[in-house]
């Protein structure tokens, strides 16, 4: 700024002469910490943080302080109304040595009907129809003992009872399919479900299955019922974290 005569004296910059918005970001040092670049996804190993230690700022790489094992979320559907089938035709793969499914509240359209599983080994463009084995051990609320079992079915049961399909019942599932990317064996499934029947009864039983026709790699999965729509339900896939 110009002046005439006598320069003035110096005076300090204070916050109150540099308005919001004065500086752009093409002015600022190319190391300078902002929000302006989003990380969408987890990060990576050699990410790194700002923490304060006793006072002094310092960095760390995200790989310290991640932990080890632990469920990845890799996919959520919500069914809100009629859906023929649920499919995972991604995320399942070499990454993870086991998947974990939620099947959350998943009700019936039809009365009666069995929740079944089937795999793929090509993204879910087919799914085999065959050679199925399971068995189930459960029991109904009034304590009677319930088994389920089959060799050679189409489908994989998810339960030893059919699930209603009043308002008020429905199927959840917890299920693991371990290491699907191998080709040396046949991939185990296993887990528990619990149903609320079509006389508003509970029952539970835990399960284990497989299909004996492959030991190619599973890299989709469908959950459907026997006849009729999916009406409501929460499917969840993470991936069982390696260490």
């Amino acid at each position: 700024m110009a002046y005439i005569g006598k320069k003035p004296t110096d005076v300090p910059l204070t916050a109150g002469d540099i308005t919001d918005g004065t500086i752009s970001n093409s002015k600022l040092a190319q190391d300078i910490i902002s929000a302006e670049t989003e990380l969408a996804v987890a990060p990576a190993d050699t990410d790194e943080f700002i923490l304060s230690d006793a006072g002094t700022l310092k960095r760390i790489d995200y790989s310290l302080i991640k932990g080890g094992g632990g469920l990845i979320h890799l996919q959520t559907t919500n069914i809100t109304t009629g859906t023929a089938s649920v499919e995972f035709t991604s995320n399942i793969d070499s990454t993870y040595n086991a998947y974990f499914f939620v099947l959350s509240d998943v009700h019936p359209a039809t009365n009666s009907q069995p929740l079944e599983m089937t795999v793929s080994t090509d993204g879910g463009s087919s799914y085999i129809s065959t050679n199925y084995a399971f068995s189930h051990q459960g029991r109904k609320q009034d304590g009677v003992e319930l088994s389920h079992s089959a060799t050679n079915d189409s489908v994989i049961d998810l339960s030893s009872q059919n699930v209603g399909n009043a308002d008020d019942e429905s199927i959840s599932v917890q299920l693991q399919l371990h290491k699907p990317s191998g080709t040396n064996g046949h991939k185990v499934i296993n887990g528990t479900s619990g149903v609320i029947d079509g006389d508003n009864r509970i029952s539970s039983s835990v399960f284990g299955a497989m299909n004996y026709s492959t030991t190619a790699a599973i890299t989709a999965v469908k959950f459907a019922f026997g006849s009729g729509n999916i009406d409501r339900g929460n499917f969840t896939l993470f991936g069982v974290a390696n260490s």
